[in-house]
């Protein structure tokens, strides 16, 4: 898209070079004409780079990422069957996931988000499979999609809040 950008030439908007110029009448009118159309095609450009930067952030999403509204409801789909009082996950680690309070809480062996820090957050390097590929969760589910991921780490990133 870029290169489409970069391809607008002086041709397109009728731009005549400097030497292409008749010294007929007003010169200096004619020099002034050729750089406002220069000017105005580089406004172009910079507009639709910056159109094409706002499309592709409009994915990332505006605001703040919602435990309640974003990250529970992946967790209920994801994690809630195994990750609760009583469930195989929660039994071999004791991390439930059901509330905000109990994931951060973390696991018999700490915590598995650390606020602020989505890379070193374990909850995101189990759902990669980082930590070890054989316990990726959810453990002998479908993987998360990126989508979903994304979401966990702009949470954690954001400070890991219950909002």
């Amino acid at each position: 898209m870029l290169k489409r950008i970069e391809m607008i030439s002086d041709e397109h908007f009728n731009i005549p070079d400097d030497h292409d110029v008749k010294t007929e009448g007003n010169h200096t009118n004619q020099h002034k004409i050729i750089w406002r159309m220069r000017f105005m095609k580089q406004i172009i450009k910079a507009l639709s780079v910056a159109g094409i930067c706002a499309v592709s952030m409009a994915g990332c999403g505006e605001g703040n990422v919602s435990f309640k509204n974003d990250v529970r409801p992946i967790l209920a789909k994801n994690c809630l069957e195994c990750h609760q009082v009583g469930g195989k996950g929660y039994k071999k680690s004791e991390l439930a996931v059901g509330d905000h309070e109990s994931l951060m809480k973390g696991t018999k062996y700490g915590p598995v988000v650390k606020p602020g820090d989505s890379f070193t957050s374990a909850l995101i390097m189990l759902v990669e499979g980082r930590a070890d590929p054989s316990i990726r969760m959810p453990h002998g589910g479908e993987p998360l999609n990126e989508k979903d991921i994304a979401v966990l780490k702009k949470w954690i990133d954001e400070g890991a809040k219950d909002n």
